[in-house]
């Protein structure tokens, strides 16, 4: 057995070399290790349930724990061809008094990554623990399972030994005179009777470990029963519950009320992320920009009398940014955190921006509650938070003429969160441990309208809807901004539609949507300008007074240096388009011409160009000159362009099909930047094809998550983003991936703006000539396209590039 050091949790001894001879070939079974934090061990877990954000510090001093007692715990590990983790499960060794001092072998959290389940994995993970618990000396192993994987696990060795029941503990949705109660089967393998893993596995041979959907092997075969709260059923009003507010009745009327079963923190943490993202209750709004926080701010005083008194910084601030108090105050409750923040409309041609104060208080006072008969009242321990917002506006009547219209028109606006922690059991009308509530502070000549009552339940609804999430486990899925700020990007979107959507919608001729193309690109415009602006204009200065000044000339800077660009696969030749007027030097080229070329300014027109891509990387003698807009058409036979384009051009491919995955390529052999923005799957062919999947840069895909889930695979649009970034890769990138803000399902942009370098500094391919590079570039065609040599690709890409010319085809 090894020491709580550097070496495996226990001894290799105990894996079983039956187990090793079937695994396929160049996988592995090895007991856990230290280092396997950082193995992929956490995200496998994954698979099967919750596992949290684990720090370095806690895995080692759990791993310590563990191997403190490596006579009880034997945590091994499955490993691919490359060492990383694709399986896992776990053996506790339980002490008894019965049976001489037995010993019982727990077999827990069997899991397998996704893109490994159907190679017998599971199978081998439980067949390798049954061989640790023999050799250690239990008298038997047991586990957890549904009924409808009880025959695979009797084909395994165990048999039913009887009905399991749960009670799970620290569950915060079950209240305090409830108990989850689970059934399911449990089996058992008797040592005495446990056939021999040679056997076994033979008589295993077309099995496979069933899937499992819980953590510890064990699938529930009964639901917990559903407890009020759980869902958003808001009370009408006649049945509110009679629980006081402790806001002033005078001020404040009630709106909407409705049940919640969620922790505070999570009602707490919903409100926080609320503060900067308003448009997840208000689709107007694109964002909110905070003028003030006290979070951080050492002079904050709660019990401030006016606002200047809040903070020594508040004097400081402009008028319309510093904060404004509750009317009224709030008696019981004390004020934790201030905020003042803009929010900025989608559209600030149609919305003005509006300052607004957000203030958090909290009150752990006991309330007292009329109890079910009315005739007595009962007095509970209570935890009360209140978020209200404060529009900027004068306090008289003409104040809500205003307050824009993506705002409801009130003085004020109130969320209420009453927790109780032991429940209300005696209390008519509120069965949940939660109650969520919506109040408004009226203008006295604005009366109470069917809108208002609308807005306060939408936001009601949002904030139920996205706190049960983080309890249920939530994990966000897409983050966007990686690359290039929100901020920076909303301004320059909203600008660019400001200036261009409706003369180009109205201008429109192609059959397509013009507003889904037109905004489309008008947002991957705004993502290229301040992806340039980085890339070519020096850094920002932080400590500019005048933004706008500093980023114009940032910009400036940034055309002067800008090496120009080419869209390859260009379309209908819009972002050319927009990309030139706002003074960016570059052109585009397609297959096939479009009628919309015809409507752009000449100057615009004469960069796009009908050529066919045919990369020389697969011609058979290519001509290795740079070709431009300028190159004289009787210098090609055909309407052919060979992918060699002047040193460091900046490629785009936006929704180009067939020229997503060359894009990498080509930026390689030029030693050019590239953008991509897959859309449908081609292989270097020109073949529809579903693309490998690279798990390493798997990205989610929100449009198909929920049949990815059934399908337990990942969609073809993930594998086909996975598969360009692998290139990517491949080609010496540093991959970098965006999820643009455009109206469109196929939204992730693969960046690949610098190159990486290796220990010594040097970057792949850049002491290559185009020769040599071009020599790399086959032999990378030829592994990605299997058994086919480059002359054989090149034949299906003309083949496929012959059809694009066709009338009626849609070009690249």
């Amino acid at each position: 057995m090894s020491a709580a050091g550097e070496g495996p949790l226990f001894s290799t001894d105990l894996i079983s070399p039956e187990v090793l001879k079937a695994l396929p070939e160049g996988y592995n079974c090895r007991p856990l290790e230290r280092k396997d934090y950082a193995n992929g061990f956490l995200d496998v877990l994954r698979v099967l349930t919750t596992v949290g954000d684990i720090t370095e510090e806690q895995w080692n001093k759990r791993y310590d724990w563990m191997s403190a007692r490596n006579d009880e715990y034997f945590l091994l590990c499955i490993t691919d061809s490359s060492n990383a983790i694709v399986g896992t499960g776990a053996l506790i060794v339980e002490r008894k008094f019965i049976h001489q001092l037995g010993l019982v072998g727990h077999i827990e959290d069997i899991a397998v990554a996704k893109d490994q389940q159907g190679k017998k994995l599971g199978l081998r993970i439980i067949q390798a623990l049954d061989f640790v618990a023999e050799k250690v000396g239990c008298y038997k192993t047991i586990l957890d399972c549904s009924e409808a994987n009880e025959g695979f696990y009797v084909k395994c060795g165990f048999k039913r030994a009887g009905l399991e029941m749960a009670h799970y503990y620290g569950r915060k949705n079950v209240t305090a005179n409830q108990k989850e109660i689970v059934p399911q089967g449990v089996m058992a393998q008797e040592k005495s009777k446990v056939p021999d893993h040679k056997s076994a596995t033979q008589e295993n041979q077309g099995q496979e470990t069933p899937p499992i959907t819980q953590s510890t092997a064990t699938v529930p075969c009964a639901s917990p029963p559903e407890i009020p709260g759980d869902k958003f059923t808001p009370y009408n009003t006649t049945s509110w519950p009679k629980i006081p507010s402790g806001l002033t009745p005078d001020l404040w009327t009630p709106i909407q009320c409705a049940p919640a079963n969620f922790a505070p923190d999570h009602f707490l943490s919903v409100c926080h992320n609320l503060l900067e993202n308003p448009n997840l209750t208000a689709s107007h709004l694109s964002r909110a920009e905070l003028s003030y926080t006290s979070f951080t701010d050492a002079t904050f005083d709660p019990q401030a009398k006016t606002p200047e008194d809040l903070a020594s910084i508040i004097k400081h601030l402009r008028p319309e940014c510093r904060p404004r108090l509750v009317q009224g105050g709030l008696p019981g409750y004390t004020l934790d955190y201030t905020v003042v923040r803009k929010l900025v409309p989608r559209n600030p041609k149609l919305d003005d921006a509006l300052m607004q104060t957000c203030h958090l208080f909290v009150s752990e006072e006991e309330i007292t509650v009329a109890a079910a008969d009315e005739e007595r009242e009962e007095t509970f321990k209570a935890e009360r938070y209140v978020v209200i917002y404060i529009p900027h506006v004068d306090d008289t009547e003409s104040g809500a003429e205003a307050i824009p219209y993506y705002h409801p028109k009130v003085r004020a606006l109130a969320i209420l969160y009453t927790y109780f922690p032991t429940g209300l059991d005696t209390v008519s009308g509120l069965d949940s441990p939660g109650l969520l509530s919506v109040y408004y502070n009226l203008f006295s000549q604005v009366p109470l309208d069917n809108r208002l009552e609308r807005t306060a339940l939408k936001l009601a609804e949002i904030i139920h809807k996205h706190a049960r999430g983080r309890q249920a486990g939530y994990k966000k899925r897409v983050h966007h901004d990686l690359i290039i700020g929100q901020k920076r990007f909303q301004d320059t979107y909203a600008y660019l539609k400001g200036k261009y959507a409706k003369d180009l919608i109205t201008a429109w001729i192609e059959q397509t949507p013009p507003e889904k193309h037109v905004f489309e690109d008008l947002g991957i415009a705004a993502f290229l300008e301040e992806l340039w602006v980085d890339m070519y204009g020096g850094e920002a200065n932080p400590q500019a007074l005048d933004g706008d000044e500093s980023k114009s000339q940032r910009k400036k800077i940034a055309q002067s240096n800008f090496p120009g660009f080419v869209d390859i696969g260009c379309g209908n030749g819009l972002l050319v388009s927009i990309l030139t007027t706002q003074g960016w030097s570059g052109w585009g080229f397609d297959a096939r011409r479009r009628k919309s070329w015809d409507t752009f300014p000449t100057s615009h027109a004469e960069k796009l160009k009908e050529m066919l891509l045919v990369p020389a990387i697969i011609q058979p003698s290519p001509s290795l000159s740079p070709i431009t807009p300028e190159t004289p058409s009787s210098t090609t036979t055909t309407p052919h362009h060979s992918g060699i384009f002047p040193p460091q051009s900046f490629i785009i491919s936006n929704h180009a099909d067939e020229l997503t995955p060359w894009t990498p390529l080509l930026a390689y052999l030029n030693s050019s930047p590239f953008i991509a923005i897959p859309c449908c799957s081609h292989d270097l062919g020109g073949t529809r094809f579903r693309a490998p999947v690279h798990a390493k840069h798997l990205v989610a895909d929100p449009a198909t998550e929920k049949a990815r889930k059934k399908n337990k695979q990942p969609s073809a649009y993930a594998s086909l983003c996975s598969w360009v970034c692998h290139l990517a890769e491949k080609t010496g990138f540093e991959v970098e991936k965006e999820y643009l803000r455009i109206p469109s399902t196929r939204n992730v942009a693969v960046v690949g703006r610098k190159q990486v370098a290796d220990k010594e500094g040097h970057v792949q391919g850049e002491d290559l000539g185009i020769k040599e590079r071009l020599r790399f570039l086959r032999e990378l065609v030829e592994k990605e396209m299997g058994s086919l040599s480059v002359e054989q690709v090149e034949n299906m890409w003309m083949k496929s590039g012959d059809g694009l010319l066709k009338p009626g085809k849609g070009g690249h």
